[in-house]
């Protein structure tokens, strides 16, 4: 994950570990180390519900605790997220926009009551993916 000495990390990709981000967190201008200095670092929790619908290979909801940068937004997490599970966002998105029926919660609140996707996070804050459901 590193670089030689003197030098400053590669912060053009993750680190192979990324589906944990248990060394570097992501914000606007690429991923930041722990280590790094003037990065201000929160915890958010990521829930996915329907999985399967994703093309993930589970049934259960997918829990994540991502550290990103404060000022991080939404569309960034989701960003991150596409690279962890490749094709989430365009199974959720579709030129920037929410596709009909399905949903992204902060805190329990769509993101069509908030500021949309430019919604900035804050500590402490859950982010829940929903697939569209009838019943």
């Amino acid at each position: 994950m590193g670089s030689t000495a003197g030098e400053p990390p590669d912060r053009s990709h993750p680190p192979h570990h990324f589906s944990h981000l248990v060394d570097c967190a992501v914000g606007v201008g690429g991923y930041f180390y722990k280590d790094d200095k003037d990065v201000n670092l929160v915890k958010i929790t990521v829930k996915i519900f329907g999985p399967k619908y994703f093309g993930l290979d589970t049934y259960d909801v997918i829990t994540t605790v991502l550290e990103v940068r404060d000022g991080t937004t939404v569309a960034e997490v989701m960003d991150t997220l596409d690279r962890i599970y490749p094709g989430l966002k365009n199974k959720l998105l579709r030129n920037g926009v929410i596709i009909p029926m399905h949903d992204i919660w902060i805190n329990g609140r769509s993101i069509d009551f908030l500021q949309g996707l430019a919604t900035v996070l804050k500590e402490g804050d859950v982010v829940q993916i929903i697939p569209p459901f009838g019943g």
